[in-house]
């Protein structure tokens, strides 16, 4: 009976509602199912039998704590089933009719216990033995299949609308400089059927877009390769001794090229020799300065500096855009994550990846990057890089 109830619903905390409903009064006087979480053990179902309703009312929708020496936690903790007494002394001090027997087992998934189920009976009925608690481990597999179900299920949901919207957005993101190439293409092809190029202002600003275009479709081209290595754990570093500065210097200038609304500043030393892969660093600089480009959309300065004393090197992009809201900027440098998606800057809010593989690449050198939000405004990236090998 109970393998039907489980099979009725992914919904586990109905179909284990259910289950309770069926061990009572059959099997115990009370029973409780018990699913762990992060900080607490929560109670999701329990039946009780009408004489001892008044007695454990206040426990039908109690949290245990994890880390406590309540046996339900020391079951869920340990995995092991536990047979014992289950004599309360609060419900003696009430008067109240007590349980002498309880069985506690827990539900083992694949990913670990994942809570557990309690019978009790009281003193008119036989002690629980080894054969009850048999049955309530079987009883407790089934449940416990159902919760592994659910959770897969619901897993598979959210990687589903992940995919769905990540393959929305990178299409968005392709098709974007897919559309200028192929419209200055065709500027440039009509100008050069004629006998002489009649423009060449008009000639010059379409090789110059299409040269942009290319260069961005190849970055995220080049990004959704980065996503592949990282999942397979292929995506490494080729450390060398290189110039940091000059390395810099030579992303700002390109930058600057393309800037019409900004101003963007750098302050380097004159040389900032280290051990990096010079081709992931300028990677890593290009994500941060599109970023900030991307999200001042009413132009403005960004200022890009990079400081050293003798154990690290810091560099910091900072610019005076519309920031972050608070409410996301924890989950920036998650993969996918879109801190502006769904609000006016969606078209600029890119495929989620930048943040993220930047922060790949930094942890891959030993060392870490973070993002301040200054009060006045905008964002500001830090990244510290050890000045020893990575």
């Amino acid at each position: 009976e109970a393998s039907q109830v489980l099979a009725t619903s992914l919904d586990y905390e109905t179909t284990l509602q259910g289950v309770a409903d069926l061990v009572v009064p059959g099997l115990a006087d009370c029973c409780f199912i018990d699913v762990r979480e992060p900080d607490t053990i929560r109670r999701v179902a329990s039946a009780v039998c009408e004489p001892f309703v008044e007695s454990v009312g206040d426990l039908i929708g109690a949290h245990t704590d994890l880390q406590g020496d309540h046996p339900i936690a020391v079951v869920v903790r340990s995995g092991e089933p536990r047979l014992a007494p289950a004599i309360s002394p609060r419900f003696r001090e009430r008067g109240a009719r007590v349980f002498e027997s309880a069985v506690i087992v827990p539900l083992v998934t694949r990913s670990g216990t994942a809570g557990a189920i309690t019978w009790m009976v009281s003193a008119e009925r036989p002690a629980y033995g080894q054969q009850d608690l048999g049955l309530a481990q079987d009883l407790a597999r089934r449940c416990a299949l159902a919760i592994d179900n659910a959770r897969l299920y619901n897993e598979a949901r959210v990687a589903i609308s992940i995919r769905d919207e990540f393959m929305s957005v990178a299409a968005h993101e392709l098709k974007t400089p897919m559309t200028s190439l192929r419209g200055y293409a065709q500027l440039l092809g009509r100008e050069f059927e004629k006998d002489e190029v009649t423009n060449p202002d008009r000639v010059r600003r379409a090789a110059n877009t299409i040269q942009v275009q290319a260069d961005k479709l190849a970055r995220l081209i080049a990004q959704l390769l980065d996503i592949s290595r990282l999942q397979s754990g292929k995506l490494a570093i080729e450390p060398r001794r290189a110039d940091l500065s000059a390395l810099i210097r030579d992303v700002v200038e390109s930058a600057r090229n393309q800037l019409k609304q900004h101003t963007l500043i750098a302050r380097l030393p004159h040389e900032l020799p280290m051990s990096i892969d010079p081709l992931r660093m300028e990677q890593v600089l290009t994500n941060l300065i599109d970023n900030a480009i991307k999200y001042s959309p009413e132009g403005g300065q960004i200022d890009v500096s990079a400081t050293a004393d003798e154990r690290v090197m810091r560099l910091t992009v900072r610019d005076h855009g519309v920031g972050v809201p608070t409410e996301h900027r924890p989950f920036i440098f998650d993969r996918f994550y879109q801190a502006h998606a769904g609000g006016p800057l969606t078209s600029m809010a890119g495929m989620g990846l930048g943040l993220y593989i930047s922060r790949q690449i930094v942890e891959l050198h030993g060392g870490q990057i973070e993002a301040e939000f200054p009060e006045t405004g905008g964002t500001r990236f830090i990244v510290t890089l050890p000045l020893g090998a990575p």
